[in-house]
């Protein structure tokens, strides 16, 4: 049953996806179907997700280490993973066009990157000074790389880097460590937990990374907020009181 659980509900979001448009479209069904409504939705246990231990990350961001523009471009995105974790999609977005303001998506003096989100808004995330770095070195070999004149910050082998082509680096390049199957959203849930477990707020965990509600914050890093909440509980055991 358990197995199930996720496939029903994908269908349960797809049916109210399709009824949504019908709706919308003003398109005749065939039949009545009962109203998909949120209390019909299946229940999915919420799994723990844990973060990638620390010696790990290390690892990953040493295995870029290296004056190729590929190198240097691979360690650079990582580092925004690890530190701000932006989507896949939002990373392979930016925008570099120094000399057009509004459409320059890297401000790299105040460590900072402007993140496009999937419906169209945008954010401000900010990155800290390793990345800072990696982002310079980056930036001054591709400034020797012919396709220089490119919009778009992230170069690919013929063009542009693609979400797509992004995520194919993530893998690779944790294959080279042994890590099977890695993919840039486990980087953001690792980069997120590392921030609750320095001290940062829900709020400003929520900003960084771009969420809408403190409950995507909270989907994110359960791991960090059972460990905050465990260390909050050793001076407050009830029990300790009898």
């Amino acid at each position: 049953l358990h197995d199930a659980l996720p496939i029903s509900h994908k269908h349960f979001r797809n049916l109210r996806a399709f009824f949504r448009w019908a709706a919308a479209e003003d398109e005749p069904l065939r039949s009545s179907p009962l109203p998909v409504v949120k209390k019909d939705e299946p229940h999915v246990p919420e799994k723990e997700l844990p973060p990638l231990p620390d010696d790990q990350v290390r690892a990953l961001i040493t295995s870029c280490r290296g004056t190729t523009l590929r190198d240097r471009r691979d360690e650079a995105i990582i580092r925004l993973l690890v530190d701000c974790g932006p989507r896949r999609t939002g990373i392979a977005g930016i925008r570099y066009t120094p000399s057009v303001a509004a459409t320059h998506d890297l401000d790299l003096g105040n460590r900072r990157v402007r993140i496009t989100l999937k419906g169209g808004d945008v954010y401000w995330a900010p990155f800290g000074t390793q990345t800072a770095q990696a982002l310079d070195r980056y930036i001054r070999v591709r400034g020797k790389d012919p396709r220089k004149k490119l919009s778009w910050l992230w170069l690919g082998r013929t063009g542009r880097l693609t979400p797509d082509g992004l995520y194919q680096m993530v893998v690779r390049r944790g294959e080279a460590i042994g890590i099977v199957g890695l993919h840039p959203h486990q980087l953001r849930r690792t980069s997120a937990t590392a921030l609750r477990r320095k001290g940062a707020s829900e709020r400003t965990t929520q900003l960084v990374y771009g969420w809408k509600t403190l409950e995507m914050v909270r989907h994110y890093t359960q791991t960090a907020e059972q460990e905050l909440a465990r260390a909050e509980f050793e001076g407050l055991a009830p029990g300790d009181d009898y």
